[in-house]
């Protein structure tokens, strides 16, 4: 009985290329767990009848066949190249690419260019605001969103100095880290659902709750600033504040609400920041969390880090995704 076993596992590998099970925990592909089944029935069968085993080879064969059809997902982020040239800012995305989206924003938080959605391979920022007038010296964010062909989206944001004679300065022109996806953290029910499509024509209100650190300075006298960015629609740029309250205290828990004329759909990233006033202007944030009051849909953005002119890349505007930690940060005790 062990030697049509092992004849069996033979004709598998052959036929399939595979290891005979054994590997552990590991997640399985499509294809492996469909193996992993077959040698699992043909140990069952080789116990009680040892008569079957050259139909079940026969149907082994069949079952590889089609698990080899079967499409892994893809997991890799589609490759981005950014190029520049006098008074022009390039991204290339990838051409099989059915949507892709161009943000650029002053440090302030206002939008100065929008590409809206477009299925085009190549986007490009000529340095100019929407009005078609040439930008100011200075730096400005950009946020790149694309979706691969499987419609998922992936964010990247970065970057882009400009100087005085108006064309970029190739040696701090562009910073941002990898494109990641856009997931989102939501808890959505089809009664939330039907209630989001019913409120779509009404005003919309968010919740937005802002955890400060509890590390010593981590407060901040500056005035704060959010915009909310979904797929549908995006806040305006919002102060948050509560009148005759110190807000934003070392280990504070704050509540604001923005009401938007729209519901703002899915999120995909918030701008935050502060103007660096007061006394004490730096501040360090654990996550900021926001939900839709309409609809009960919610978001976390975690940030563990300061919003500094003098720590780490001395940002104070930053772009934030749901479930996504920004460069520079870092979690201790007192951010609990």
């Amino acid at each position: 009985m062990t030697t049509n076993m092992e004849e069996i596992e033979l004709k598998m590998e052959e036929m399939g290329r595979v290891i005979a099970p054994g590997l552990g925990t590991r997640r399985s592909s499509p294809r492996r767990q469909i193996i992993n089944r077959l040698v699992e029935s043909t140990t069952l069968i080789t116990r009680g009848c040892g008569t079957a085993l050259l139909l079940l080879v026969l149907a082994c064969a069949s079952l590889v066949a089609q698990a080899q059809t079967l499409k892994e997902p893809q997991d890799s982020a589609p490759e981005i190249k950014i190029t520049t040239d006098h008074g022009l800012v390039r991204f290339a995305v990838p051409e099989s690419s059915p949507e892709s989206r161009l943000e650029v924003f002053t440090e302030a938080g206002e939008q100065i260019f929008d590409s809206s959605p477009v299925a085009s391979p190549v986007l490009e920022w000529q340095l100019q605001d929407q009005q078609g007038q040439p930008v100011a010296t200075g730096k400005y964010l950009y946020v790149l969103t694309i979706k691969d062909q499987a419609g998922t989206p992936w964010m990247q944001h970065g970057q882009i100095a400009v100087n005085s004679d108006g064309t970029t300065n190739n040696n701090v022109l562009i910073t941002g880290g990898s494109l990641a996806r856009g997931e989102v953290q939501s808890q959505i029910s089809d009664l939330n659902q039907a209630a989001a499509s019913n409120a779509a024509a009404v005003a919309t209100l968010y919740k937005v709750e802002i955890k400060t650190s509890r590390y010593f300075d981590s407060g901040t006298d500056a005035n704060v600033y959010l915009r909310i960015f979904g797929w549908n629609s995006y806040s305006q740029d919002t102060r948050l504040d509560v009148p005759g309250y110190n807000d934003f205290e070392m280990g504070s828990l704050g509540t604001y609400y923005i009401t938007t004329p729209d519901d703002l759909g899915n999120l995909r990233y918030i701008l935050l920041r502060h103007d660096n006033t007061g006394s004490k202007p730096g501040w360090r944030v654990v996550w900021v969390e926001i939900t839709n009051v309409n609809t009960g849909n919610w978001w976390r953005f975690p940030v563990c880090r300061w919003l500094a002119k003098d720590v780490c890349d001395q940002q104070i505007a930053l772009v934030l995704y749901p479930n996504t930690y920004p460069n520079c940060s870092w979690c201790g005790l007192g951010d609990r």
